[in-house]
């Protein structure tokens, strides 16, 4: 990626003005949303949809710290970087695909 990006890309995520915890606990909201979408739009159905899932959630990680440039430091470590929105990821795809496919079929 171009130098000229990278610094775009910054000031977009500094007029935010989300601290580092944040920006990974609303991503990973959002991507959990977009998990639930993509298992209804491929129509995964029970295990095929959960490994879906965990990899997006592992996927996340990297978006993240290498795509929203968050240094682990910035949270508290890897491991932190890693769990930030565990809980809420899981609750909102799982919520929102039942829904969805409750409402669909």
């Amino acid at each position: 990626m171009s130098t000229r990006l990278k610094q775009e890309r910054t000031k977009l995520l500094e007029s935010i003005k989300l601290k580092p915890s944040s920006l990974v606990y609303w991503t990973r909201v959002g991507l959990g949303v977009l998990t639930a979408i993509l298992c209804l739009g491929l129509q995964l159905l029970g295990i095929r949809g959960i490994i879906l899932g965990i990899l997006m959630y592992v996927a996340s990680y990297y978006l993240i710290r290498y795509g929203l440039n968050v240094e682990p430091k910035a949270v508290g470590g890897g491991n932190k970087l890693f769990t930030i929105g565990i809980g809420s990821y899981f609750l909102v795809w799982l919520f929102t695909w039942a829904l969805f496919y409750t409402l669909l079929h």
